[in-house]
C-alpha cells in the first residue's frame, strides 16, 4: 500500500515539475504577435499565470 502511495506521489511531483518547467518557459518567451489583439495577448498571459498559480507560484 505505501509503495503505491509513494509511487503516486512521486509521479504527481514529476508531473508538477514538468508543468512548472513548461509554464516557466512560456512565461519567459511571452510576447505579443502582430496578429494578436490586446485581449488575446492578455488571455494567453492570464492562462500562464493561472497555471503557475495552480502550482503554488504567485508573482504578486
Amino acid at each position: 500500500m505505501w509503495d503505491v502511495i509513494r509511487i503516486t506521489h512521486e509521479s504527481t511531483k514529476d508531473v508538477k515539475l514538468k508543468c512548472f518547467a513548461t509554464l516557466q518557459r512560456h512565461y519567459e518567451l511571452f510576447s505579443m504577435n502582430e496578429s494578436e489583439s490586446m485581449d488575446e495577448m492578455f488571455g494567453i498571459f492570464q492562462t500562464i499565470l493561472n497555471g503557475l498559480k495552480s502550482l503554488g507560484i504567485e508573482f504578486f
